[in-house]
């Protein structure tokens, strides 16, 4: 996070995962490490959130750096196809900015295996 700080963002927002697929394993310790991290990014005047991630299966459905690459173009041509990528761009993207709360704010997990649909108006 000091890399972050460095540059003087007005916010930074990054999921911390936990579960198998991640070196947290409980969820509680992602939740106390994101405390922790918006603790710190309070006392330095910058807006945080740290939604947490279960990493205990992918958010999309593949793995890999030229896959990752192509599921995101098919996402970006249809979002509704991946529910729950959907939900997690949303979380993340929804945190960026410091007068938009979202339901996962502040250490609530994401975890929604069947989100409800969304509205792209």
């Amino acid at each position: 996070m000091s890399k972050k700080l460095a540059v003087s963002p007005v916010a930074i927002v990054m999921s911390i995962g936990f579960g198998s697929g991640s070196t947290l394993i409980e969820q509680d310790e992602a939740r106390e490490l994101g405390r922790m991290l918006a603790d710190t990014a309070q006392r330095l005047g910058v807006h945080a959130a740290f939604p947490l991630a279960d990493y205990d299966s992918i958010v999309g459905r593949n793995i890999g750096s030229h896959l990752a690459v192509k599921e995101m173009v098919a996402f970006l041509r249809d979002p509704s196809d991946q529910p729950r990528l959907l939900e997690f761009v949303l979380t993340m993207t929804g945190e960026m900015s410091p007068r938009t709360p979202t339901p996962w704010s502040r250490g609530v997990t994401f975890h929604h295996p069947h989100p409800p649909p969304c509205d792209r108006k």
